[in-house]
């Protein structure tokens, strides 16, 4: 594939990934710091279903019965459901500009459905990081729209980046496995709408843990941040989070029936 011009489409197959998300809560666009490559959040490739022939159902074994069967549908995929009928597999991806190669993020477990993604800031090194919001699907997917009360964490993950050999970013090949997530916000039980100083040394976001504590869909965000720290290239996540605004503060003024801040 050639280089991609100003406002040039990239045509994606369905065998590396389904619909971009930009839905308002999973969605996530993000440059790196030179514009080189851009980091979203898409519906992974979805599993290969039967096939059919002119008998029906094309497999060793099977009968033309299997096709009115749930084995010519293939295995059922939960969706996240509420405004979010389609949305099974939210996964992450980096695109390179230049070309239009798309390769995805490895390295994170298939229970989490991610998304939010955001460049950090780059480092000395090559090493490049995401960092994303991760919610759990283990138990059940239906809800997400309207339920802050559900559990979501922030992670970081080094990016599939590699210098070449005339010292530029480029995609590293499928069979180099080099993985390092980092849970960021083991100590709180929401986190999301991550975001960085200018600076580039605070990572600041959002937790709805109020809610995930008492179990109310909705009740009021606090703000935290965190030192974005790096040792020689290399992340050193720090677990103190400090609490910019708690929740507790926003709601102050409401004891005396005045309007929250």
């Amino acid at each position: 594939m050639g280089s991609i011009s100003v406002g040039e489409r990239v045509l994606i197959p369905h065998s590396v990934h389904g619909s971009v998300y930009v839905d308002g809560w999973f969605e996530g666009i993000s440059w790196n710091c030179d514009e080189s490559f851009v980091a979203y959040v898409a519906e992974e490739p979805s599993s290969s279903r039967p096939t059919f022939n002119s008998l029906g159902y094309n497999k060793v074994g099977s009968t033309d019965k299997d096709c009115g069967s749930w084995k010519g549908r293939g295995d059922w995929e939960e969706e996240w459901g509420e405004a979010y009928a389609g949305k099974r597999k939210p996964a992450l991806f980096i695109i390179r500009i230049d070309s239009g190669e798309v390769r995805a993020v490895e390295g994170i477990p298939k229970s989490l459905s991610v998304g939010q993604v955001v460049w950090a800031p780059s480092m000395e090194s090559s090493d490049q990081y995401l960092v994303f919001v991760a919610w759990s699907a283990d138990k059940r997917k239906l809800g997400i729209k309207y339920c802050y009360n559900r559990p979501c964490t922030l992670y970081a993950i080094l990016a599939p980046l590699h210098k070449s050999g005339v010292k530029e970013l480029e995609l590293k090949d499928d069979s180099i496995e080099e993985f390092s997530l980092l849970n960021l916000t083991k100590s709180l039980s929401s986190a999301f709408f991550p975001q960085f100083s200018p600076d580039g040394k605070l990572l600041v976001f959002l937790s709805a843990k109020s809610s995930v504590d008492s179990g109310a869909h909705s009740s009021t965000n606090s703000l935290h941040r965190i030192n974005w720290l790096t040792t020689h290239g290399k992340l050193s996540p720090s677990e103190n989070i400090v609490d910019v605004v708690g929740y507790h503060s926003l709601c102050v003024h409401s004891v005396h029936n005045e309007p929250c801040c």
